[in-house]
């Protein structure tokens, strides 16, 4: 496993801003929470909420493939009734 050093300083406000290879390599975006955890005098970002979409948009997006694979709502009704058929 590669060990990837970054460097940021403590600004006056005691913020520190993530690095962007950083947030690349955890996938972090705006919003999302983060958990930080003292090991043995060290301190480990851990990204606590790991789902990126909501569910039913997930489900909405598969729709919209099934949709562009069959060609829009008549093709999906025209599969259908060939599959009710067979």
């Amino acid at each position: 496993m590669a060990v990837n050093i970054l460097t940021n300083t403590i600004s006056s406000q005691n913020q520190v801003t993530l690095p962007k290879a950083l947030r690349e390599a955890l996938d972090l975006e705006p919003g999302d929470v983060v958990s930080w955890v003292i090991e043995q005098g060290k301190a480990v970002l851990v990204p606590l909420n790991r789902q990126k979409t909501d569910p039913v948009e997930e489900l909405m997006g598969s729709a919209k493939k099934v949709y562009k694979k069959y060609g829009g709502a008549k093709g999906v009704i025209e599969q259908n009734r060939q599959d009710w058929e067979d």
